[in-house]
């Protein structure tokens, strides 16, 4: 029988039922589409008379197949450019919304929930040795990393973070004025990358510092995050440097790395809460020998 922690569960069920809750200005979303599909409609059902005084829709049918498409009118689209931009207004504005509502989760639940993820992902000095001299120093004199496919509008940062520093980024987002690594760049940046293994390795080049767990961090991309334009530090062009603050509001998504590659945060408090984590002692001992 699974266990399942009730008290913390009910409570994280709480921030999850908010997380879900569809914001009211996002039913004003619908209202000027259904009006305009109404008037569409409308419009196409009382045209003109056709033959016969039959309404124009029923006498399509007396023209062949190849003829009816031309024949219907095309009609002004009744939703203006200030509609338009009105509704991308309040579609942004409920994206944020539920952002926010999602931090707020993954603030509880990593409160709630900090001695069991750290049971489950917690990564020893050991396993990061390990994993860097087996998987990523025999590689870096010559990296073949590639952006991820349809990620054009996300960018990674990998690190290694206690769960309490985890719960500052997400509320505060990234600060250059905060990085140490700021080698390829102008000055001092916020180091990103298209490609979400390239940001994972970056895990294993902290050194290892007590109840750490690796994060990869999908960012959104904006306009003033630009490619590391240096050969030599960037040859594969997946780098990327934020010279401005990293708003919160632009963490899309956190990834927790795991016995099988990364993992959605969102996924293992769930897991959490039910009792589901397995100890990392389970997969994080497979370079234990490798020093002797």
């Amino acid at each position: 029988m699974k266990r399942i922690n009730i008290i913390p569960a009910a409570v994280l069920c709480g921030v999850g039922l908010a997380v879900l809750a569809v914001p009211v200005q996002a039913q004003a979303v619908k209202a000027p589409v259904v009006a305009a599909r109404g008037a569409r409609n409308a419009a196409q059902t009382v045209l003109g008379s056709g033959i016969s005084g039959l309404p124009y829709y029923c006498s399509l049918r007396n023209l062949p197949a190849s003829a009816r498409w031309k024949a219907i009118p095309v009609l002004p689209d009744p939703v203006s450019a200030g509609q338009a931009n009105a509704i991308k207004r309040v579609v942004l504005k409920a994206k944020q919304e539920r952002a926010a509502r999602s931090r707020l989760f993954l603030f509880a639940g990593i409160s709630l929930y900090r001695d069991e993820i750290l049971k489950g992902y917690h990564l020893p000095q050991k396993y990061l040795e390990g994993f860097f001299v087996r998987r990523v120093q025999p590689y870096q004199h010559k990296p073949t990393y590639t952006p991820d496919n349809g990620s054009s509008d996300v960018l990674y940062r990998g690190m290694l973070v206690t769960p309490e520093r985890l719960v500052k980024l997400l509320r505060e987002g990234f600060s250059p004025a905060l990085t140490k690594w700021n080698t390829g760049a102008k000055g001092q940046a916020v180091s990103l990358s298209s490609s979400s293994a390239e940001a994972s390795h970056y895990i294993f080049q902290h050194g290892y510092e007590k109840d750490r767990i690796g994060v990869v961090f999908v960012i959104r991309r904006t306009p003033n995050m630009e490619l590391g334009d240096s050969p030599i530090f960037n040859s594969t062009k997946t780098i990327y440097y934020a010279y401005e603050d990293i708003a919160p509001e632009n963490i899309v998504e956190v990834l927790v790395w795991g016995e099988y590659g990364l993992e959605r945060l969102e996924d293992i408090i769930h897991k959490a809460a039910h009792g589901e984590i397995r100890p990392h002692t389970v997969w994080t001992g497979q370079f234990d020998g490798l020093f002797r």
